[in-house]
């Protein structure tokens, strides 16, 4: 991380505030790679097992692997360049062909190339969409004082989510190229599904249709650089004791870089997915009476997480923290205000009305509480 770290630092300061394909991209997927191995060493040699859960305890490594087996596994070719990242575990079990090994009539050899055809369709589909719309719709503009002073409020928020749409595409097109190189060299395999289909599905990077449509913070998270993600919750968020979400925000930066936009954008996040963990648990209930009212709260809670998702998310492209901060300025900072409020006025109200206790219920309390009585009164060493 040390060497990340500097190489961060090295092209911020040569290079400041530019996107560029160098050697910092494979650098963070190694960075993975080493902490992947080095953790699972540890679980393995200086832990006790009970004190692992159930992954560790799969993951873990009782020796410390050759220079063969560990070089194998951090500069492979089919994912050096953008991943997605997998385990130790998952890596030799692709090499000695232990994760083809099937039962009954299942086909010992499962042929990638449908996914592959699929992934890599995708991934030409994203980039001709950003193509098409990354040069209409730039996201500096969203931080240039002459479009912020001559553009209306709801326009300007518009464009915000039209712009950041047609960035995420550029990386959609990344995802789905690595899943693709990686499902075609026989990387990814995750077994069958109820039809017996091979499913290729063990490594990704994103499920751009669930992203897209996501109903909430959380499951827009869990949708987007999905083995990084994962990396964070087995290498923090699993491990530590205390604030555990603001941990693994604050490491997900860290490994990103160290340009003000990402803070600002991993310490919001943190704010948006606990007032969103309190706006659901005390609204759902309420729309859950019928289907047309779920529906109704499905689809207002879709619009909502895009609105807030791109407002979180402007400052982590433009990379400068005061570009960051005059794009939320623009938007009178109704992000941090709104999850703010949500905080303070939903937090502690329970999710749906406690139903009063009937006279069966003070029946059943009454039998219950005899019972219990009757109970003491024969076990002498219960006091009364």
């Amino acid at each position: 991380m040390g060497i990340l770290s500097a190489a961060h630092l090295y092209r911020q300061i040569t290079d400041y505030g530019s996107y560029v394909l160098d050697y910092t991209g494979p650098l963070m997927i190694i960075t993975q790679k080493i902490i992947y191995v080095a953790f699972s060493v540890h679980d393995g040699m200086g832990r006790d097992e009970s004190n692992l859960n159930a992954e560790q305890k799969k993951e873990k490594l009782k020796k410390v692997p050759s220079p063969l087996e560990y070089f194998g596994y951090v500069f492979h070719y089919s994912n050096i360049l953008i991943g997605p990242v997998g385990t130790y575990h998952e890596y030799t079990d692709f090499i000695t062909g232990t994760v083809f090994n099937t039962k009954g009539d299942e086909p010992a050899d499962p042929s990638p190339l449908k996914a592959t055809v699929e992934k890599l369709s995708s991934a030409v589909l994203c980039v001709v969409v950003f193509v098409v719309a990354s040069p209409r719709f730039p996201v500096a503009s969203n931080a240039d004082p002459y479009f912020i002073d001559n553009t209306p409020f709801i326009y300007r928020l518009i464009y915000a989510w039209l712009s950041i749409v047609a960035t995420r595409m550029r990386y959609y097109f990344a995802f789905k190229a690595g899943e693709a190189i990686n499902n075609i060299c026989g990387l990814g395999f995750g077994g069958y599904d109820e039809e017996g289909n091979p499913s290729w599905n063990k490594m990704s990077n994103a499920n751009i249709t669930k992203l897209e449509l996501a109903q909430n913070m959380k499951m827009l998270l869990d949708n987007w650089n999905i083995s990084t993600a994962v990396w964070l919750r087995r290498i923090v968020y699993d491990r530590v004791t205390s604030h555990r979400t603001l941990a693994t925000f604050l490491l997900s930066a860290f490994w990103h870089g160290f340009y003000g936009g990402y803070y600002l954008t991993f310490i919001t996040c943190q704010i948006l997915v606990e007032a969103a963990r309190v706006a659901r648990r005390t609204l759902r209930e309420h729309f859950q009476g019928s289907k047309m009212t779920s529906r109704f709260y499905d689809v207002i809670t879709c619009v909502v997480t895009m609105v807030f998702v791109t407002y979180a998310t402007v400052p982590f492209v433009l990379l400068d923290p005061w570009k960051g901060l005059r794009f939320w300025r623009s938007l009178y900072f109704f992000g941090h205000i709104g999850s703010l409020l949500a905080l303070l006025v939903l937090r502690g109200k329970p999710s749906r009305p406690q139903p009063k206790p009937t006279n069966q219920d003070a029946n059943r309390n009454g039998i219950l509480t005899s019972m219990t009585c009757a109970v003491k009164n024969l076990n002498p060493r219960e006091g009364s």
